[in-house]
Order: structure tokens, then sequence, then C-alpha cells
């Protein structure tokens, strides 16, 4: 449908945020008085009072800069081939370089100060609020730049995003897949079509959508080449030796992890290929195609969850989380509006919350009665925006910005609890086994999908970082190794390598690896509060409050999983084991 044929009630109230466009504009030039007068300050920030004072208002323009993004950026998602959100966009990213140009000199002039000098702050009654920020940047001392070369960065981000923005904007807004059967095939629609019993039509929609990616090969591989660039360019600059060096420091993560990730994932092919030989098995073909790794072991199952029908079963679901937690988000997902739900016309793929400081946890998706995979997404999503709920309400405006390493925790450990509560309630042994089939793919679509993307960023990074190519053509040949090894006994060709090029994630580097450790750890929270009593909820609920107020593996070990150790890899993979090995069991029930 076009966006202006949605029910007002099925989407997002972004009005809530401004009620138009003068009130937007009205906000940016509000954040650009804001920028100035932090920027009287320049020199001066060797006094403490007005350190504090400096420090308020940079809090205040943090708070206005989360809305107007949001806003430009929610606006442009809900619909992408709207002029007016474009601008939107635009006029936002202008006001950014301008505001970053006028603070360029604020956490320069922060680092620079004697360290006695800041610890003495943060003992201040009224510093304490900047305690964790403050700390943040005495940690990061060595990689924070003078001030002409932090406004030479601030200029670069805006030429930056360009790579990113090209992207989103070729394959959500610029992409027309067509039609197959009759049915318009999009973004949203082409997971239907992959699940669809018959291979003729599975294989039609697999390569009229790649047939868009293969047009444009050249083009969108010259996007990524630019953002690795741009990203090895900014790590250098900041002191980093390389881009993952970067990224994990962000999080306090030792590459051990990283690496402990990849290894667990390598030393569990041969349950893939167990998993894979199951879905030949089930299909009844002499060989499995790229197209046909969606399709469920359990033929024949329909669903059809209405999205009121759907809220039902997550709030019942994650009702082990108390009352409070589930009567906000029930609010939220119903009568708030809290969620732009069903597709458009230039709506934005995929799903995400986004919530800021002062909004509400937004939602975006295209649901799907059809497609029970929605439902999960609802309670993913769910999750993370309930973590911003907490975060927001218990921590002070500089510290409550949680890492995404933590939110993929909170957004998994939803699907958990759901995935056992729908099992357990099952109508019959064959609904059962189909929700169990949904796990399997679950795990491998969140653990073992996202650490093969996380290997294939690293492998590209790694060349770009000592001097090698990263052209189309090596992009795909690294990604058809990782086909092979991933994907064990799947036949794939030239078209699957295309993969590499539509994933959006890959344009904020080594994210994809956070979807991982995130249903590691989400599991192992979940099973703990499941089979726990008050005080396993309450850590998990103090987890979900603390914000960014620890690094990541330091939260969630006071929740109760510690990620260093190899074990919280290997124990998805145990469970992953366990459920194939019962649907193999019980293959010819559900055949």
């Amino acid at each position: 449908m076009k966006r202006n044929e949605q029910l007002v009630e099925n989407t997002w109230n972004l009005e809530k945020i401004f009620k138009d466009r003068a009130d937007f504009d009205k906000s940016s030039l509000k954040a650009l008085k804001l920028a100035k007068k932090i920027a009287r300050f320049k020199g001066k920030l060797s006094n403490e009072d007005n350190l504090l004072e400096s420090l308020k208002l940079y809090d205040e323009l943090g708070i206005e800069s989360e809305k107007i993004a949001s806003y430009a950026y929610m606006k442009n998602s809900e619909d992408g081939t709207n002029t007016s959100n474009m601008e939107l966009m635009n006029s936002y990213i202008a006001l950014s370089t301008k505001v970053g140009e006028l603070i360029a000199f604020f956490i320069s002039e922060i680092s620079a100060q004697d360290i006695d000098y800041l610890k003495s702050f943060t003992k201040r009654k009224d510093g304490r609020d900047y305690r964790v920020f403050i700390n943040r940047i005495i940690r990061d001392k060595k990689h924070i730049l003078s001030e002409k070369e932090e406004r030479l960065l601030s200029w670069e981000d805006e030429v930056g995003s360009v790579f990113s923005r090209c992207f989103d904007d070729l394959t959500d807004v610029d992409f027309d897949f067509g039609s197959v059967r009759d049915k318009k095939l999009t973004h949203a629609s082409y997971s239907s079509f992959l699940q669809n019993d018959d291979i003729t039509v599975r294989k039609e929609a697999y390569y009229a959508y790649y047939k868009k990616y293969d047009e444009t090969k050249s083009a969108i591989s010259k996007m990524y080449e630019g953002a690795l660039r741009q990203s090895a360019f900014k790590a250098k600059a900041r002191g980093f030796k390389n881009t993952l060096a970067k990224s994990l420091y962000a999080d306090n993560v030792n590459e051990s992890v990283f690496k402990n990730l990849i290894d667990v994932a390598h030393s569990a092919t041969s349950i893939l290929e167990r998993y894979y030989n199951l879905k030949k098995k089930a299909l009844k073909q002499d060989k499995l195609y790229h197209y046909d790794v969606y399709m469920p072991l359990v033929k024949d199952y329909k669903t059809n969850i209405p999205y009121e029908k759907a809220v039902e079963t997550v709030i019942n679901a994650l009702s082990v989380l108390g009352k409070e937690y589930t009567d906000v988000l029930e609010r939220g997902l119903t009568c708030e509006r809290w969620v732009d739900r069903y597709e458009n016309e230039g709506k934005a793929s995929g799903a995400y919350s986004n919530g800021c400081y002062k909004t509400l946890p937004y939602i975006l998706m295209s649901y799907k009665d059809d497609v029970l995979r929605d439902v999960f997404t609802l309670a993913h999503e769910g999750g993370h925006s309930m973590h911003s709920y907490y975060s927001a309400r218990n921590n002070p405006f500089s510290s409550y910005n949680y890492s995404i390493f933590e939110a993929e925790v909170a957004s998994t450990f939803n699907e958990n609890v759901l995935y056992t509560y729908m099992i357990k309630n099952a109508k019959d042994e064959r609904e059962k086994l189909y929700l169990e089939t949904k796990r399997a793919d679950d795990i491998v679509a969140t653990f073992f999908r996202q650490t093969m993307f996380t290997e294939y960023e690293y492998i590209m990074h790694k060349r770009l970082n000592e001097g090698q190519s990263v052209t189309l053509n090596d992009m795909r040949k690294t990604y058809k190794g990782l086909l092979d090894l991933y994907l064990p006994g799947v036949t794939t060709d030239d078209t699957a390598t295309l993969e590499a090029l539509r994933i959006p994630h890959f344009y904020r580097p080594f994210y994809v690896y956070k979807y991982a450790t995130g249903i590691s750890a989400a599991v192992a929270l979940s099973e703990r509060v499941m089979n726990g009593g008050e005080k396993e909820r309450n850590d998990y609920l103090s987890f979900l409050k603390s914000g960014g107020s620890h690094f990541p593996l330091d939260s969630l070990k006071k929740a109760g999983v510690d990620l260093k150790k190899k074990e919280n890899f290997e124990y998805i993979v145990t469970l992953f084991e366990q459920i194939v090995s019962h649907l193999d069991d019980a293959f010819e029930q559900y055949n």
C-alpha cells in the first residue's frame, strides 16, 4: 500500500516527538544555540564550575540532537520515496556538521585536563552523574585527538555516511523486484516466497530478487569498498591498529571473545551438515539449494497470527519478567502506538527499535500474519524497546545509552522465552515439532549465519588493512568459501555470492557478531530466569536498568553469564545439537 493508505492506529506516533516540520526546525535551532553556548566555554574547562555548567549544556544538546536524528531517520524509514522525509535527513546531517564544528574542542579539552582534577570533579555531589562519562574520557585519552583533528573528523562523518545512505536508497527505494506469480516481490515478502512449498516459486523468487543485485553489483561493491576504507581511516586516525580493534575497544571486549565465537562455530559444521541433510530429506530432493534452506522441516503447516494475537502471545510468554514489564510493553505495542506495523511502498526493509532519552521506544517492522518469524520479531524489538525504557528511567543521560553488545541480549532473551512458551502451549505434537524446527532455524540465523557474516567482515577488513585488494571479485570469492563452510551439503552457485552485497549491517563494522554473542548470553540468561525465582528475575531486570553504566561483559556477568568463557558459546551449539537430534529421531512423525 501507499504510506497515506495506512490506518493511523497501525503507525507509530512520531507527533510525540515533533508535531510538524516547523517544530523540527525549532528544535534544530535550539540545538544550534546550545552548541554555541558550549563553544563559549572553550579554554575555560579547568574550572570545575565551568566544567559542570558545560556538561549540563552538553546533556541538553545531546537530548535535543537525539530527538532530531531519530525523527529524521524514522520519517525516512517509513517512506524513503517522500522528498520531504529526505530533506529532513539532509537537514539533520547539515545540522550535525555545524554542531560538530562548534563543539569539536569539548571532549579534547576535557581529555587534556589533569586526571586528578577530573576524578576530583566526579566526587562532587553535583558531578556524580558524570562519573561514568568522565571515566570513559580518561580511558579514551590516547584516542581523543586535538580540536582541529576532531573538527576534521566531524566534517568527514558527513562525507563518509554517503556510502551507507546510497546503499539504503538504492536497495530500499530504487529497487523494484517485480512480481512472482502475480504477487509483489519485496524485501519483506521475499522470506514468504522462500518458504513456499513449490520449489519453482522459491527458485523464481530467488533469482528475481538477486537479479537486481546482479545488475548493480559493481556499484554496490564500490559502496562497500568505500565503507571499508572509511572505517579503516577512522580507526587509524584515532590510533587503533585496525577497524576490529576500534570496534572491540568501544565495548572493552578482548579479541579472544571474538575469536572464540568463530572457533566454536567452525567446530559445529558437522552438526550443520546434519541439519541441512534433514532439510534435504524433508523436501525429498537430491540436492538442497540456497533457496531451499529456509523451508521448515514440518511440511504443510500454515500459520495465521494477526498482529493483535501476536501481542497477546508475546505478553503471556514474557509474564516471567513480571507485571510491570508486561503492562508497559502491552500498552506500547497497542494503544500507545510505539509500532509502525505494516509494509508500505518506500518503507525500509527489516525491523528495528529506536528510542531516545525523551521519546517513546519506537519499533519499525512489516508484520505479516502468515509469517511466524514476525511474531518473534515483535518480541525481539519489544526487548530492545523495554531495554531503552528501563535504561532511560534509571540513569542520567550521560550514561544511559547501552551498547549494541548488550542490546542484542535483551532482544534475543525475549525470543527464547517466547519459543519456550509456545512449545509448552502447542496444541499438539506436530505444532510442537514445527516450533522446534523454527527454533533450530533461528539458532542457525542468529548464531551461525551472523558468525559467518562476522567472518566475512573480518576477512575483508583484514585484506584492506594488509594492503590487499577488496574488489567485487574478492568479495564474491571470499563469500563463496564461507558459504561452503557454513552451508555444508548445500548447493550454491555464483548467484549465492551476491548475498554478500545485500547485508545492510556490513556498513556498521563488526555489528553482526553481537547477534551471535547476544543469543549465546540470552539463552543462558533466559533459562536462568525461567528456571529461577525472584532473584534471577531481578538480576536480569537490573541488567536492563543498568544502561551504559558498565562495560557489556561486566553487566552481563552481574546478570549471571560470563562471555569471556568459551563454554557459553559451546552451550548454544549443544542446545542446537540436541534440537537437531530430536528432530532427526522424530522425522517420520512429521513427514
